[in-house]
């Protein structure tokens, strides 16, 4: 288990607007007993394959819980930015690395 730990994620909006960034809020925890750095990452998909939307680097103290907040810019809410003709919705996760199978994820509906 890596020491910094992505325990969940907030989109300040939801529904979110097309074509316009989007503010996240990120917990993650620290289960290690020392200080120690990581790049938390957002991703999205639409689809089946997961893309890095956002990351952003940070360090915690042992035991220590953070808010990180990060924005997802405002081309991965655009059709044009997964390549599809209209986009519905949009699964994000967080964590250190890609998101693997039973990944908790969060779904954010798109409006225009």
């Amino acid at each position: 288990m890596e020491p910094i730990v992505c325990i969940g994620l907030i989109p300040a909006q939801n529904p979110a607007r097309l074509g316009q960034n989007l503010n996240v809020l990120v917990m993650a925890v620290n289960h290690s007993q020392d200080t120690q750095s990581t790049v938390i990452r957002v991703f999205g998909r639409v689809g089946e394959a997961w893309r890095e939307l956002t990351a952003k680097p940070c360090t915690l103290r042992g035991g220590e819980h953070a808010h990180i907040y990060v924005t997802i810019p405002a081309q991965w809410l655009s059709p044009a930015g997964w390549e599809v003709e209209k986009l519905e919705e949009l699964a994000l996760a967080a964590g250190t690395a890609a998101p693997g199978p039973g990944v908790q994820e969060k779904l954010v509906f798109c409006q225009a």
